[in-house]
């Protein structure tokens, strides 16, 4: 596959006395770990049911219970994070000639369904981390024979996107440190310093002093937790659709490379980042407060889902044998 998820941000840029938020995190960032399109692929986006014999028609149906589980960096296990989900697909195909046709093809290319369980620290008293992000493609092709043994087509892509993500997690003993420095004149390079003097034992009292009285005031902020929430609305786009094939019927030979152009979204959506912090920090340790000025924000942003090439290719054995073996590189 080539290509990567991408997305750029028209949200604002804003912060607060006691937290560094940047509020343009990105739809599908906090969902994957990885930006590669893999992570979120749920099907191959194959064209076969455009080359079958005649007129055709299919329904597919797959449930989904994928399992991911593991240690977060305090040492807590991680649950299975994954929710299971289905995976549905249709496709009609007519032959108007033997040397032309027509298809239209359903399915959900795209997906993301997690959800962190209670126990980790992306799950606290705010809520939860999770993602639910889906994609339907309903494909539209047309072709025909331009050379013997040779086709050539295309079409459009109707795909549709719509979701929500939440994250939450603490708001981090770094970012603390940031916030409570500024008052005391301590950077975080100071503090980090301070803590490898302590460590081999070189730290004069003046120094430990100073330590003790960072750690005191960051490591309550450090715990608090946060939430942050994007809604966003459904969106639909058009994808081009280019391929070329080879076939040789009499031993079921069948080559059929397809480009499929990356789909472009501007997401209009709502966007939220809340934090409880103790009362020295400006909270009273219950209320949720907003973490940053101006917050909830409205804006848009825009997601690209990659662009892929697809490579379909079957063969039998010869004319007498016509056991047949299938591969799908994407």
């Amino acid at each position: 596959m080539t290509g990567k998820l991408s997305s750029k941000s028209s949200f604002s840029t804003t912060t607060s006395r006691y937290l560094l938020v940047t509020a343009t995190l990105t739809v599908l960032s906090i969902a994957i770990s990885s930006a590669h399109a893999a992570g979120i692929e749920y099907s191959k986006q194959s064209v076969a049911p455009f080359f079958e014999p005649g007129n055709y028609a299919e329904l597919s149906y797959a449930y989904i219970d994928p399992k991911i589980e593991g240690t977060n960096a305090t040492g807590n296990d991680i649950d299975d994070m994954m929710d299971d989900f289905d995976l549905p697909g249709a496709a009609i195909k007519i032959a108007p000639t033997p040397n032309t046709a027509l298809a239209v093809i359903y399915e959900k290319p795209f997906g993301v369904d997690t959800e962190y369980q209670e126990g980790s620290i992306f799950n606290n008293r705010l809520g939860t981390t999770e993602a639910r992000v889906e994609t339907t493609g309903i494909t539209l092709l047309g072709g025909g024979k331009i050379i013997d043994n040779v086709w050539l087509y295309g079409g459009l892509e109707y795909q549709k996107l719509k979701g929500k993500v939440t994250g939450a997690q603490p708001v981090g003993l770094t970012t603390a440190i940031s916030q409570v420095g500024e008052v005391l004149g301590v950077s975080v390079a100071d503090y980090y310093n301070l803590v490898d003097k302590q460590n081999a034992g070189t730290i004069s009292p003046s120094e430990a002093a100073t330590l003790e009285t960072v750690n005191g005031l960051a490591n309550p902020v450090a715990e608090s937790p946060t939430y942050y929430t994007l809604d966003f609305e459904d969106k639909s786009t058009l994808v081009p659709v280019i391929g070329m094939a080879f076939e040789k019927p009499e031993i079921a030979l069948r080559a059929a490379l397809t480009y499929r152009a990356p789909a472009k979204y501007k997401v209009s959506g709502v966007e939220n980042l809340q934090v409880v912090l103790p009362t020295f920090a400006g909270g009273d340790g219950v209320t949720p407060m907003p973490a940053a000025e101006g917050l909830p924000l409205s804006g848009k942003t825009e997601v690209k889902m990659p662009q892929s090439v697809n490579l379909d290719f079957q063969t039998g054995l010869s004319e007498e044998y016509q056991l047949l073996g299938m591969i799908n590189a994407r």
